[in-house]
């Protein structure tokens, strides 16, 4: 019998919201990065499972299959920021998403301390109107660790004297995306954010991992 003091089920919930969207890009086909060419707008999990020290709590947790992300991105269909996405009806025939994906393989091929086919990633479709909303939920819940704790992946370079001697907490850890900042790596902030890296990972991971 229910127990008539408990909290009623409500399918809007924040938390309600990430589960289910986590469990429909779950669902999705595990792919290199970049991925083959398609269109779509929406969501989706880049997954490494590589060598590099700092990321081998994710790389042990993840063993055996792609369980938690170690960056949530969106990518968005072309005016929507201006309203413009549904003109013409090209609302999915874009190529939101892979165009994100293709950037991100490239800045990862390029980087000296990462190999691209440790990469992997799963991708969501969605209506534009929960992209955002459902990003946000998402790295809520999974902090994952190119989100959280090493901030900079997913930046656009931004040129001219705005980058002169700046360089990002993920371009200063994986050095050698071209046109980012040209300032020399700072190895004692290079050492105090792989200590950050690994504080977030044993914080964000749990201690064991959930088979349903």
């Amino acid at each position: 019998m229910p127990d008539e003091t408990s909290k009623p089920f409500n399918p809007l919930d924040k938390q309600n919201l990430a589960e289910s969207i986590a469990t429909a890009i779950d669902r999705a086909q595990v792919q290199p990065l970049p991925p083959p060419k398609f269109t779509a707008a929406g969501l989706y999990f880049l997954y490494y499972s590589g060598p590099y020290d700092a990321y081998a709590p994710l790389v042990k947790f993840n063993a055996g299959g792609y369980y938690w992300p170690i960056y949530i991105g969106k990518g968005m269909p072309p005016g929507v920021r201006k309203g413009a996405a549904e003109e013409g009806g090209k609302a999915l025939k874009n190529k939101g998403i892979y165009d994100r994906l293709k950037n991100h393989a490239k800045s990862i091929g390029e980087a000296e301390n990462l190999e691209l086919a440790h990469f992997h990633c799963r991708l969501l479709a969605m209506d534009e109107a929960f992209i955002h909303l459902g990003e946000i939920l998402l790295i809520s819940k999974f902090r994952p660790v190119w989100n959280v704790a090493l901030d900079g992946f997913g930046n656009n370079p931004v040129g001219g004297p705005r980058s002169a001697g700046r360089r990002s907490a993920w371009d200063t850890v994986h050095p050698g995306r071209q046109a980012r900042a040209t300032a020399a790596v700072d190895p004692k902030r290079q050492r105090e954010l792989l200590i950050r890296i690994n504080a977030h990972l044993a914080d964000v991971l749990p201690a064991q991992r959930s088979e349903t």
